[in-house]
């Protein structure tokens, strides 16, 4: 197998294990060199993480032992279709003339065997393998149809009453489907284990237990169904199950663990932005390099928000198939400790998706209310705020990401003047639908759910 070029630079291969440096503040971090391409995979290998990119028409993975720093690295001449990594082995999806073959790979990036079903590509819709090596397929010619091909070459098939719109096989051997409207749970080595499972609309799931929504929120199983625990938005690579609970990521380089019953269970933080995460590694960019950190978890640290917000279990769901019968999951709580700095309702508030902010609050203060916690404000562009002024539309990054809403800052210029007065007038003339609702928020001062002449005296008389 041809060795490649890319993301990892030649002289970093043996990975610096114990001679990464740490930022202030963050844990130590182990350059890997320049990224080069699209990440398909960062997952736990038998040995240590493997890390999968996919490059215009190449590809190549990396496996890396933590105990020994030594990295395996191969790199093919054909694009990679997608990567998954089963029983700590690696799996290579890639073509093999007109169909999809599923490459086995061991920690040494050795290939141990591969299969390849008469599952032609320009008719294929969904796949995923599972840790034996078979593959699933959905035909875009057939969606109703699940076909499982295993490797001594016999298929299974399982039909479904609506289209296949997702599956997905979990490191822990579950086999996911959403078809017809419905979510369907079971062994991935059996399809015909698949039932049917109450539950919202999945995205990615976590665990062969838990599972993100399309609605950003996190659920999970209990009896014969999925119920929302909580809520998000979670992004799929920045949120990862482990025996307890779960880990996740937010943009400030946090990453903090939450045990399934609501409580805090530690956090820690690395001197970059977040990439992608597991239960025991941290993939992180900073200054164009990528790096790579251990997980190592701290005590909770005290924050003036909650984490991604719980939300109470009902005693009873409406089911998507016939209904289940269920044992519903104790109603998760959790505690919030104090801000080491007093956040005043008059200057700083937190609501739903929104940071009420005063108009003279600078980004410095901003940060000395969290402290310790760190805290990383984006323009309405994207770009990281240094200094200066709050506006509205930027957005916060804390425990999950926040969007600003600056009182009186009705057009997002950070400042409070005649312009906001006009923009104000119009919010109260066209209504509330005029606007993007942060701006909405920004010129109904008195939060009374209506923007009116009294907001508009107001902020006239707040010119900054």
């Amino acid at each position: 197998m041809a060795v490649g070029t890319g993301l990892l630079l030649a002289a970093a291969l043996l990975f610096i294990l114990f001679s990464g440096g740490e930022g202030a503040g963050g844990l130590p971090g182990h350059a890997l060199g320049q990224e080069s391409g699209q990440l398909l995979l960062f997952a736990e290998g038998e040995m240590g993480p493997f890390l999968v990119y996919s490059q215009d028409t190449s590809g190549f993975f990396c496996a890396v032992d933590p105990s020994t720093g030594d990295m395996a690295r191969a790199g093919t001449s054909y694009p990679l279709l997608k990567a998954a990594s089963r029983d700590g082995r690696l799996f290579i999806f890639r073509e093999d003339g007109p169909f999809l073959c599923a490459a086995e790979f061991d920690h040494t990036l050795e290939e141990q065997a591969s299969c390849t079903p008469p599952l032609f590509l320009d008719d294929l819709f969904l796949f995923d393998c599972t840790s034996q090596g078979g593959i699933y397929g959905v035909a875009q010619s057939d969606k109703r149809t699940l076909q499982y091909h295993q490797r001594d070459g016999s298929m299974l098939e399982k039909a479904f009453p609506g289209d296949i719109a997702w599956l997905q096989v979990t490191g822990d051997g579950k086999l996911w489907v959403y078809a017809g409207g419905a979510l369907y749970l079971g062994d991935s080595l059996d399809p015909g284990s698949l039932q049917p499972l109450g539950g919202g609309e999945p995205q990615h799931a976590i665990s062969g237990e838990a599972y993100i929504g399309t609605d950003g929120r996190l659920w999970r199983v209990a009896g014969a169904e999925a119920l929302p625990v909580l809520e998000g938005p979670f992004a799929p690579s920045l949120c990862c199950a482990y025996s307890g609970g779960i880990l996740y990521g937010t943009g400030s380089g946090q990453v903090s663990r939450l045990l399934w019953d609501g409580t805090p269970g530690g956090s820690c933080r690395v001197e970059g932005e977040l990439v992608a995460l597991t239960e025991k590694s941290i993939l992180y960019r900073s200054g164009g390099q990528l790096f790579y950190a251990a997980v190592s978890l701290g005590t909770a640290t005290p924050v003036p928000s909650l984490p991604p917000a719980v939300t109470p279990l009902p005693s009873s769901t409406p089911s998507l198939s016939p209904a289940p019968s269920f044992t519903p999951l104790p109603s998760p709580t959790l505690s919030v400790s104090p801000s080491p700095t007093p956040v005043g309702t008059d200057e700083l508030k937190l609501q739903g998706g929104y940071m009420f902010v005063a108009e003279t609050l600078t980004l410095s203060r901003l940060r000395e209310i969290f402290h310790p916690q760190e805290v990383l404000v984006r323009t309405a562009e994207g770009e990281p705020l240094a200094q200066g002024r709050l506006a509205t539309g930027m957005t916060a990054a804390l425990d999950r990401e926040y969007c600003l809403v600056v009182r009186g800052d009705c057009d997002g210029s950070g400042k409070v003047d005649g312009q906001d007065v006009r923009r104000g007038q119009e919010i109260l003339l066209l209504g509330k639908g005029s606007v993007a609702e942060a701006f909405f928020l920004a010129a109904d001062v008195d939060e009374d759910g209506a923007v009116t002449t009294k907001d508009l005296l107001w902020i006239a008389g707040h010119f900054t």
